[in-house]
């Protein structure tokens, strides 16, 4: 009884750890910024329209593969700072 209660707490520990050691990692993204109303598709990749003068969609992160990521906090709407 007393192994098998030590195995459990053994298993409980291990798999704390292993979760904990998986949340609050911060990854890093590398691309531009981009307004939503001068985004184009061509061929399954965007890109921004360096031409476009609308002011009036959001703004998007373009990654260097060329997916369009929705930013949750834009100007105006909070501190954009601070997660």
């Amino acid at each position: 009884m007393k192994r098998m209660a030590w195995l459990l707490t053994a298993v409980l520990v291990s798999s704390i750890s292993i979760y904990a050691g998986d949340t609050g990692k911060a990854s890093t993204m590398t691309g531009w910024f981009c307004n939503s109303s001068c985004v184009t598709q061509s061929s399954g990749h965007a890109a921004c329209d360096q031409n476009c003068a609308d002011k009036t969609g959001d703004i998007v992160l373009m990654d260097d593969e060329g997916h369009v990521l929705k930013i949750d906090r834009q100007p105006g709407q909070g501190d954009a700072t601070r997660g």
